[in-house]
């Protein structure tokens, strides 16, 4: 190769680079907009990875997979996206996960048949709902 074709294809890698670098840049400040959206939620972001090949996302979103922690100590599992240009979150699917924290359904001194009773009513989507895997769609 000529001195002149190296330049060029070196000119050409640079750019390559620069372009992969705003993208990644890009990413990492997506993301931290889901973290921040999941603070003022009262919420503790757990895990937050990004989903490149995302069938919903287009060219202009950004979709993730979250892992967070309610206020009531639930842990979520949810998929959401935000736009490249501003910081608005939209949430496709959240499920709740884990229920270790939640005190709806402590166990009592009493027979099965009444620690059954405290059950069911969690279940039917009262406040406490999650002890059964639930969806739910914002």
């Amino acid at each position: 190769m000529k001195p002149g074709e190296v330049i060029v294809w070196r000119q050409i890698a640079i750019v390559f680079c620069m372009v992969a670098t705003l993208w990644f840049l890009a990413v990492v400040l997506c993301r931290e907009w889901v973290k921040t959206d999941l603070r003022n939620r009262i919420c503790d972001p757990l895990r937050n990875r990004w989903r490149p090949f995302a069938w919903q996302s287009n060219r202009l979103t950004c979709s993730f997979r979250v892992v967070y922690s309610d206020f009531r100590g639930r842990t979520h599992y949810a998929i959401c996206w935000t736009d490249w240009d501003r910081p608005r979150v939209t949430w496709d699917e959240d499920e709740i996960i884990d229920c270790k924290k939640e005190t709806v359904a402590e166990p009592v001194a009493g027979t099965n048949r009444r620690l059954q009773w405290l059950v069911r009513p969690a279940m039917r989507g009262g406040l406490g709902s999650g002890f059964a895997v639930t969806r739910l769609k914002h």
